[in-house]
């Protein structure tokens, strides 16, 4: 059986996952407060936290589209992959 991954890996490709995952959840949650920010604007005061599976899917198409390379980069820097720049 081949392997996929070479000895002693796993740990840092879940590091360079963990950065990433954590930057896509910072940016869910600025999406989050600004719409439950908008909705109190324009009056809602129930279920503003509330977001049905459609708006959760765009949300997380966009920030995936807008995550600049640079993140990728320095995930790959911090966990050793690949030498600062």
């Amino acid at each position: 059986m081949s392997e996929i991954l070479p000895p002693r890996t796993t740990p840092i490709i879940q590091l360079l996952d963990a950065e990433v995952i954590a930057c896509i959840k910072r940016r869910y949650h600025q999406r989050l407060t600004m719409s439950s920010v908008d909705l109190v604007d324009s009056g809602v005061s129930e279920n503003i936290y509330q977001v049905n599976l459609r708006m959760t899917i765009d949300w997380l198409y966009d920030i995936w589209q807008r995550l600049d390379n640079s993140i990728f980069r320095n995930s790959c820097v911090k966990t050793g992959l690949i030498d600062r720049m």
